[in-house]
């Protein structure tokens, strides 16, 4: 199995590949076996789809500042009407960004060094997260009428953390 993946057990009834900063993570349903042949099998199978997804993303170099992306958040708040009390930018270890109920939206600080497409799409998540807090259906459509893309965009995101 790839040593780029950390395995990390849920409760949950399928498995998925997910991207946080620095790293790729396997969610597993608790009662499988990380070391099984269908865990290892969709790891591998997995990060062999994410392998040949094109990076029209990843090419590049801008810098943002702290203000840039704070001006982003407050369009996306107006767009999905969602208030935005507070932004914070720090180095998170296992997540791209989180928001609170009350509209305090915390962002890892390696979101400066991303193109323009991932900070909306990590931005337009986390915040419509406040109106839909689980990734169901309803969640995934209304970030699909936001992000149409929003699935290249994720695949690319992790991509650039294999």
């Amino acid at each position: 199995m790839s040593s780029q993946v950390k395995i990390k057990k849920e409760n949950r009834k399928s498995l998925s590949l997910k991207a946080a900063p620095g790293e790729l993570v396997a969610l597993i349903p608790r009662g499988l076996d990380e070391e099984s042949e269908e865990v290892k099998r969709f790891i591998e199978q997995g990060i062999g789809r994410l392998k040949r997804i094109n990076k029209p993303f990843l090419a590049v170099n801008q810098r943002w500042t702290k203000s840039n992306v704070e001006k982003r958040v407050f369009s996306w708040g107006d767009k999905l009407g969602v208030k935005v009390k507070r932004i914070q930018l720090r180095r998170m270890k296992r997540i791209w960004a989180s928001c609170s109920t009350e509209g305090n939206l915390t962002l890892d600080k390696e979101i400066l060094s991303l193109p323009e497409e991932f900070i909306d799409f990590i931005i337009c998540h986390e915040l419509l997260h406040v109106k839909v807090p689980y990734h169901n259906k309803l969640f995934k459509s209304l970030l699909s009428s936001y992000i149409p893309n929003y699935e290249a965009i994720e695949k690319s995101l992790i991509l650039a953390y294999l």
